[in-house]
Protein backbone atom coordinates (compact mmCIF):
# COMPACT_ATOMS: atom_id res chain seq x y z
CA UNK A 1 0.00 0.00 0.00
CA UNK A 2 0.81 3.65 -0.57
CA UNK A 3 -0.34 6.62 0.18
CA UNK A 4 2.48 8.43 -2.73
CA UNK A 5 0.85 9.14 -6.07
CA UNK A 6 4.02 10.29 -7.35
CA UNK A 7 5.13 6.88 -7.26
CA UNK A 8 2.22 5.87 -9.76
CA UNK A 9 2.90 4.40 -13.10
CA UNK A 10 -0.77 3.42 -13.69
CA UNK A 11 -3.73 3.74 -11.06
CA UNK A 12 -7.17 1.98 -11.72
CA UNK A 13 -9.57 4.13 -9.31
CA UNK A 14 -12.62 1.80 -10.08
CA UNK A 15 -11.24 -0.15 -6.60
CA UNK A 16 -12.80 1.36 -3.90
CA UNK A 17 -12.60 -0.59 -0.39
CA UNK A 18 -11.75 -0.27 3.37
CA UNK A 19 -8.83 -2.54 5.04
CA UNK A 20 -8.11 -2.47 8.67
CA UNK A 21 -4.67 -2.11 10.30
CA UNK A 22 -3.55 -4.31 13.30
CA UNK A 23 -4.64 -1.69 15.76
CA UNK A 24 -8.28 -1.40 14.53
CA UNK A 25 -7.97 1.92 12.14
CA UNK A 26 -9.99 1.72 8.94
CA UNK A 27 -7.78 2.94 5.80
CA UNK A 28 -9.61 3.38 2.58
CA UNK A 29 -8.47 2.36 -0.59
CA UNK A 30 -8.86 4.84 -3.46
CA UNK A 31 -7.44 2.20 -6.32
CA UNK A 32 -5.08 -0.20 -7.57
CA UNK A 33 -1.80 0.92 -9.30
CA UNK A 34 1.62 0.11 -10.59
CA UNK A 35 4.87 1.22 -9.35
CA UNK A 36 8.66 1.43 -9.87
CA UNK A 37 11.58 0.64 -7.42
CA UNK A 38 15.00 1.24 -8.21
CA UNK A 39 17.23 -1.66 -7.77
CA UNK A 40 20.98 -1.80 -9.19
CA UNK A 41 20.21 -2.91 -13.03
CA UNK A 42 17.36 -0.33 -13.58
CA UNK A 43 13.97 -0.19 -12.71
CA UNK A 44 11.21 -2.82 -11.38
CA UNK A 45 7.21 -2.93 -11.50
CA UNK A 46 5.24 -3.78 -8.64
CA UNK A 47 1.78 -4.66 -9.39
CA UNK A 48 -1.63 -4.73 -8.08
CA UNK A 49 -0.01 -1.66 -4.92
CA UNK A 50 -3.50 -0.60 -3.14
CA UNK A 51 -3.05 3.41 -3.02
CA UNK A 52 -4.60 4.80 0.44
CA UNK A 53 -4.37 8.51 0.10
CA UNK A 54 -3.81 9.26 3.70
CA UNK A 55 -1.06 6.80 4.51
CA UNK A 56 1.92 8.33 5.57
CA UNK A 57 4.37 4.79 5.31
CA UNK A 58 4.42 2.48 2.22
CA UNK A 59 3.50 -0.71 3.53
CA UNK A 60 4.41 -4.37 1.32
CA UNK A 61 2.25 -7.29 2.33
CA UNK A 62 4.63 -10.41 2.17
CA UNK A 63 1.72 -12.49 1.57
CA UNK A 64 0.61 -10.47 -1.91
CA UNK A 65 4.82 -10.57 -2.81
CA UNK A 66 4.79 -14.21 -2.50
CA UNK A 67 1.68 -14.87 -4.16
CA UNK A 68 2.93 -13.13 -7.33
CA UNK A 69 6.26 -14.84 -7.22
CA UNK A 70 8.08 -12.66 -5.36
CA UNK A 71 11.02 -14.58 -3.52
CA UNK A 72 11.13 -12.85 0.49
CA UNK A 73 13.91 -14.22 2.70
CA UNK A 74 14.39 -13.13 6.06
CA UNK A 75 17.99 -13.29 7.56
CA UNK A 76 19.03 -12.41 10.64
CA UNK A 77 18.75 -8.46 10.18
CA UNK A 78 17.89 -8.26 7.17
CA UNK A 79 15.23 -9.08 4.25
CA UNK A 80 16.46 -9.93 0.56
CA UNK A 81 13.98 -9.31 -1.66
CA UNK A 82 13.74 -11.08 -5.61
CA UNK A 83 11.76 -11.21 -8.40
CA UNK A 84 10.81 -14.75 -9.99
CA UNK A 85 13.88 -15.14 -11.96
CA UNK A 86 16.05 -14.73 -8.84
CA UNK A 87 16.69 -10.80 -9.47
CA UNK A 88 17.46 -8.62 -6.47
CA UNK A 89 14.49 -6.08 -5.94
CA UNK A 90 15.67 -5.05 -2.82
CA UNK A 91 17.93 -5.52 0.65
CA UNK A 92 16.84 -4.08 3.60
CA UNK A 93 17.79 -3.52 7.08
CA UNK A 94 15.60 -3.90 10.32
CA UNK A 95 15.16 -1.07 12.49
CA UNK A 96 15.30 -1.11 16.13
CA UNK A 97 11.56 -0.56 16.08
CA UNK A 98 11.69 -3.81 13.91
CA UNK A 99 9.97 -2.27 10.69
CA UNK A 100 12.28 -2.99 7.10
CA UNK A 101 12.02 0.28 5.48
CA UNK A 102 12.35 -0.04 1.54
CA UNK A 103 12.98 3.27 0.01
CA UNK A 104 10.82 4.10 -3.11
CA UNK A 105 12.22 6.41 -5.77
CA UNK A 106 9.95 8.55 -8.04
CA UNK A 107 10.87 7.91 -11.85
CA UNK A 108 9.86 10.81 -13.48
CA UNK A 109 10.07 10.03 -17.21
CA UNK A 110 8.55 11.81 -19.60
CA UNK A 111 5.24 9.89 -19.68
CA UNK A 112 4.39 10.78 -16.15
CA UNK A 113 4.84 14.35 -16.33
CA UNK A 114 1.38 16.44 -16.33
CA UNK A 115 3.09 19.13 -18.11
CA UNK A 116 5.88 18.65 -20.91
CA UNK A 117 6.41 20.92 -24.21
CA UNK A 118 6.69 18.24 -26.33
CA UNK A 119 3.30 16.54 -26.55
CA UNK A 120 4.29 14.86 -29.68
CA UNK A 121 6.79 13.01 -27.57
CA UNK A 122 4.63 12.13 -24.76
CA UNK A 123 1.73 10.58 -26.59
CA UNK A 124 3.70 8.69 -29.04
CA UNK A 125 5.33 6.70 -26.01
CA UNK A 126 1.66 6.94 -24.14
CA UNK A 127 0.53 5.03 -26.98
CA UNK A 128 2.92 2.22 -27.24
CA UNK A 129 5.21 4.25 -30.11
CA UNK A 130 2.50 5.22 -32.38
CA UNK A 131 3.71 7.23 -35.30
CA UNK A 132 3.28 11.01 -35.31
CA UNK A 133 1.27 11.11 -38.83
CA UNK A 134 -1.74 8.54 -36.33
CA UNK A 135 -1.49 10.45 -33.66
CA UNK A 136 -1.86 13.67 -36.08
CA UNK A 137 -4.64 12.09 -37.28
CA UNK A 138 -6.04 11.53 -34.06
CA UNK A 139 -6.19 14.91 -32.95
CA UNK A 140 -7.31 16.28 -35.83
CA UNK A 141 -10.35 13.99 -35.78
CA UNK A 142 -11.37 14.25 -31.99
CA UNK A 143 -10.72 10.43 -31.60
CA UNK A 144 -9.07 10.75 -28.05
CA UNK A 145 -10.84 13.06 -25.06
CA UNK A 146 -7.48 15.19 -24.16
CA UNK A 147 -5.04 14.66 -26.81
CA UNK A 148 -3.55 18.10 -27.90
CA UNK A 149 -3.15 19.02 -32.07
CA UNK A 150 0.37 17.20 -32.91
CA UNK A 151 1.65 18.12 -35.79
CA UNK A 152 3.20 15.50 -38.31
CA UNK A 153 6.68 15.59 -37.93
CA UNK A 154 10.21 13.78 -39.28
CA UNK A 155 11.45 12.96 -35.75
CA UNK A 156 12.85 9.76 -35.30
CA UNK A 157 12.52 7.57 -31.77
CA UNK A 158 15.70 5.53 -30.39
CA UNK A 159 13.58 3.08 -29.22
CA UNK A 160 11.68 2.66 -32.46
CA UNK A 161 14.89 2.65 -34.46
CA UNK A 162 16.10 0.16 -31.73
CA UNK A 163 13.07 -2.03 -31.87
CA UNK A 164 12.95 -2.32 -35.97
CA UNK A 165 16.82 -3.57 -35.90
CA UNK A 166 17.77 -6.86 -36.83
CA UNK A 167 20.55 -9.27 -37.85
CA UNK A 168 21.38 -10.91 -41.10
CA UNK A 169 20.94 -14.60 -41.08
CA UNK A 170 24.51 -16.36 -40.40
CA UNK A 171 25.98 -17.51 -43.02
CA UNK A 172 25.54 -21.46 -43.41
CA UNK A 173 29.39 -23.29 -44.08
CA UNK A 174 29.82 -26.32 -45.38
CA UNK A 175 32.46 -28.06 -43.59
Amino acid sequence: MTGNSRLFVTLDNSIQSEVRTGDENKLFLKGKCDILVQTRKGEKKISDVFYVPNLKHNLLSVGQLNQKGYVLIFCFDTCTIKDKHEFLISKVKVTPNKMYPMKMICSLNDFLKTSIENHLRLWHCRFGHLSSKTLSYMSQKNIVDGLPHIAVQDKICEACVAGKQRNEPFSVRKS
